[in-house]
């Protein structure tokens, strides 16, 4: 059997993006094991016997786990090294902020990192809620599946975590809404993206933050700041652990 590379229990809740007969799957009291870059268990286990001698293991005690972020309609053109530098500037401070892919409609593979990971946007199923849509506009957002994109301000520091909190006080739109549009939804809009969903066998990209609902997450204006980041199974934020 496989063992854990990493491992994160005593979680207070895992918000899976899964869906099993018509209901959400949210674990409590749960644990996620990596084995490298993919999940190798999420559940209500305590991930004991996926340890071994070189398992690095991180307590979640009143924390809450969910599935890292993804900006699906980004352009990253640049012409010179001094805007190379900046962008590279931008989606790292992005990172702290939990967005860890894109989807872009140009790709360079010159731009990758292992803070985050940029991808082709396929094929974009669903419509896109922007600034505009946010702030600007009167009108209450309705839809229930869409993708939250602050690509429009994103050299201006806004995020998406920021957006999405804005929507909730304009729309009133409820937290899982919100968290689906910030990963589940985006990931299907990519090309060769195996996350936005936590369960065995995907990508490791997971966002922790202490609390004990997912509505805390989205019912305040403070800056939120991640307990711990996990891109690909390493452990990014606040430390750089391989």
């Amino acid at each position: 059997m496989k063992k854990a590379t990493l491992l994160i229990r005593n979680i207070e809740k895992i918000y899976t993006m899964q869906r099993k007969k018509g209901e959400d799957v949210i674990y409590t009291h749960g644990a996620i094991a990596f084995h490298h870059d993919e999940i190798l268990y999420v559940g209500e286990e305590d991930g004991s016997r996926y340890i071994d001698s070189d398992t690095r293991i991180i307590d979640g005690t009143n924390q809450i786990a969910f599935p890292a972020f993804i900006e699906c309609n980004i352009d990253v053109n640049y012409s010179s090294f001094d805007e190379e530098r900046k962008l590279r500037e931008k989606l790292y401070l992005a990172s702290k902020k939990g967005v860890l892919t894109y989807g872009c409609k140009q790709l360079s593979s010159n731009i990758q990192d292992v803070y985050w990971k940029l991808t082709s946007l396929q094929n974009m199923k669903y419509p896109l809620c922007s600034v505009k849509e946010v702030v600007v506009s009167s009108k209450k957002w309705k839809k229930k599946r869409f993708c939250i994109s602050s690509a429009s301000s994103i050299m201006k520091g806004e995020d998406q975590l920021l957006m999405a909190r804005l929507l909730h006080l304009h729309s009133q739109t409820d937290a899982m809404t919100l968290l689906k549009a910030l990963t589940l939804y985006p990931s299907r809009c990519l090309k060769g993206v195996n996350t936005g969903v936590l369960e065995k066998g995907r990508q490791g990209d997971v966002l922790l933050v202490y609390g004990n609902h997912i509505n805390e997450v989205f019912s305040v204006m403070e800056e939120c700041h991640f307990s711990h980041i996990i891109k690909s199974g390493v452990h990014i934020f606040p430390n750089l652990i391989i």
